[in-house]
This record gives C-alpha cells, sequence and structure tokens, in this order.
C-alpha cells in the first residue's frame, strides 16, 4: 500500500504508459507517410508503357502495309522514344523525369519485316520508375506479338 501512494505522489509517467503513448504516435505518424512506390508513379509509367506498345504496334503495322514505302522504326532511347517512317519523324515522346531505360546501350531501334516478324535481335523494352517500378515490353521473335508485362 506504501508503494502506491509513492507512485501517486510522483507525478511523473509509469514506463508503460510511456511506451503506449510512443506506440499511439509512431502508429498515426506511420499511417500518414506516403509509400515510396506511389500510385501515381506507378499509374505513369504504365501509361507510357501502353503508349510505347501501342506505338509500336503502329510500326509493325506500317511495316507490313508498305512494301516499297519507308522503313517505319521506332528508336527508344534513355529519356525519349522516337517513331521514324525513314528519315521523317513521326512522334517524339519524352519520358517523365522519374522513367529510366533499364539498359546498357544508349539506343534501341525495333523494326518488322513485312510479315510483322522483328527484324534484328531487339526484343524486350524495359522502363523502371524511381522507386523501382518495372514495366516491361516483349515482342515475340517468330511472330512479332507485342505484349506488356
Amino acid at each position: 500500500m506504501d508503494r502506491i501512494t509513492d507512485i501517486k505522489r510522483n507525478k511523473g509517467f509509469l514506463l508503460l504508459e510511456l511506451c503506449l503513448a510512443v506506440s499511439i504516435l509512431l502508429t498515426l505518424v506511420g499511417l500518414t507517410v506516403i509509400p515510396p512506390g506511389s500510385p501515381a508513379e506507378k499509374m505513369h509509367l504504365e501509361a507510357l508503357t501502353r503508349e510505347m506498345a501501342w506505338d509500336l504496334a503502329a510500326v509493325r503495322q506500317h511495316a507490313g502495309n508498305n512494301g516499297s514505302g519507308p522503313i517505319w522504326k521506332l528508336s527508344v532511347r534513355q529519356q525519349e522514344y522516337v517513331v521514324l517512317a525513314g528519315t521523317r519523324i513521326i512522334k517524339h515522346r519524352s519520358y517523365e523525369k522519374d522513367v529510366k531505360l533499364c539498359s546498357t546501350a544508349y539506343r534501341k531501334d525495333f523494326y518488322f519485316d513485312e510479315q510483322g516478324r522483328p527484324k534484328g535481335n531487339q526484343m524486350k523494352i524495359v522502363l523502371q520508375g524511381r522507386c523501382g517500378h518495372e514495366k516491361k515490353i516483349v515482342i515475340a521473335a517468330q511472330t512479332g506479338r507485342i505484349r506488356m508485362v
């Protein structure tokens, strides 16, 4: 009984009360912090990948339609990609500052033959966001089918 009255007179906090208050505070702070892989970044990366896949499909379609016309190709670089018909630029698209091309080469060119099969040895495009999100475009070597992974 003497100890209880001693604790009540000492107008401080018990260690248990202090731990409880700190854990509640840390839980509230943890709920308000935005995770590093924000949904907006992931959405931008997915939209860019989808747009690039559509442009790649357009390049493939034009390759099958022209027998004697200019060769269409998609040229992917570190901060942009360009759709070309011969030497004429059809489309120029820059990436957001947080997106990078995962490649050792500075530039990759993608083009197709008349049957829609890819020419050259380039079969994959890998884009990576700042927080590690990755989106890939894969081209099937035999059929030229384009898919996003």
